[in-house]
């Protein structure tokens, strides 16, 4: 019962930019972790949350294509698939500092 009242999906995906390679996994969440910072809204955390991360430079994504790895920039994503009835958002309020070694308010 709690699960119903809780639970819902999300498809993660990785679609490659130069070559012909998309990863997609779909994933059952119970609560999400959204951006406060830079974030007039909860609205605004969504687009955030949503808005694809691009893997390159150092950070390109390995593919293994006839047994060898390939290394090629790739979108790196989230859609929503459903929504449960009950959404649990955690505001990510605090960030870690590296300067001072410790969590601070955002």
């Amino acid at each position: 019962e709690l699960d119903r009242l809780l639970s819902a999906k999300m498809l993660n995906y990785v679609d490659c930019v130069d070559i012909d390679y998309k990863s997609t996994r779909v994933e059952e969440y119970f609560d999400l972790q959204i951006q406060v910072k830079g974030c007039k809204s909860v609205q605004a955390s969504f687009k955030e949350y949503i808005k694809p991360d691009l893997l390159n430079g150092d950070n390109k994504y390995a593919v293994e294509r006839e047994g060898k790895i390939e290394y090629a920039d790739a979108r790196k994503g989230v859609w929503f698939l459903s929504f449960p009835p009950v959404l649990m958002l955690h505001l990510r309020r605090f960030e870690y500092d590296i300067e001072l070694d410790r969590m601070a308010k955002v």
